[in-house]
């Protein structure tokens, strides 16, 4: 996955046309990205950074824990891209295998190419 980053990431200009913030009305420009991941739930886990449909927090799109996967109430907290890449950071940064697990299993989330 690296090199395909690598290459998406040199290749990153910012958009042609100003977009407006509340901070900036007359617009800015931003760099965008897009890395379309097309593959099986399991693969597309694994690639992501996320752990399997057995981890204590198995969804990518939500905080639901396995143990209430069965409840259909939708009142979910969702995941943020913010956050996943925090904690996937904060996993990056640990010094044993252990504590990498530790974290993983505490969030779900690990590091990935594509959380840069």
């Amino acid at each position: 996955m690296d090199p395909i980053i690598e290459t998406v990431l040199e290749t990153e200009k910012p958009t042609s046309k100003p977009l407006s913030t509340f901070y900036h009305p007359e617009g800015v420009r931003v760099p965008t990205r897009v890395v379309p991941l097309i593959a099986d739930l399991e693969a597309a886990k694994l690639v992501g950074g996320f752990l399997s449909h057995s981890a204590t927090y198995f969804c990518t799109y939500c905080l639901l824990k396995n143990e209430h996967k069965g409840l259909l109430d939708f009142s979910w907290i969702s995941r943020t891209g913010k956050t996943v890449r925090e904690q996937a950071a904060k996993w990056l940064h640990l010094d044993t295998t252990k504590a990498r697990e530790k974290q993983g299993t505490e969030t779900g989330v690990r590091w990935c190419s594509l959380h840069r």
